[in-house]
């Protein structure tokens, strides 16, 4: 019976360990969306980098920006510039277990030339000055037809 006592205090122990541990732990999950939003008087299309904090605690965001994969590689990084427009979040505070948005118009995703071809999204964390980065995608340039499923849309701004 005391043995029992001992490997369950045990278990209990190590439990909250584990636990305090992956409290602490920095998760941000990166995406990258063609997006519809809704600014002003009607929708603008854009290209979205979200990303995800799944972590139990806010983390800083710094940076966001674009690679295009493939076999140019001039001009392979876009960086977005530190100065968003007021409803985009990164760089910012992303709370905890919440998302934060930095998007591109698609007029000039496609100037730059991140349609039609694979790019990834990379977004910059404070903490350990660590950048998180997306899988590779290719968003086609019908993907914000009407005859597709049709895009995600965020309103931004008072609602």
């Amino acid at each position: 019976m005391e043995y029992a006592a001992f490997v369950l205090a045990a278990l209990a122990l190590g439990w909250n360990v584990v636990s305090w541990g992956l409290g602490h732990l920095t998760r941000i999950k990166v995406t990258i969306e063609p997006t519809s939003i809704i600014i002003g008087d009607g929708p603008e299309e854009t290209v979205a980098i979200i990303a995800f904090n799944k972590s139990a605690h806010p983390v800083q965001s710094l940076a966001a920006s674009f690679e295009r994969l493939g076999e140019d590689a001039h001009g392979r990084w876009l960086h977005l510039v530190p100065t968003p427009h007021p409803s985009q979040s990164i760089p910012g505070v992303i709370p905890a277990r919440s998302a934060a948005l930095r998007w591109m118009p698609r007029e000039d995703a496609e100037y730059a030339k991140l349609i039609g071809t694979p790019i990834r999204a990379h977004v910059q964390i404070a903490h350990r000055d660590k950048t998180y980065s997306s899988k590779p995608l290719v968003i086609p340039a019908d993907a914000w037809d009407a005859e597709s499923s049709g895009p995600p849309r965020y309103r931004m701004g008072p609602q």
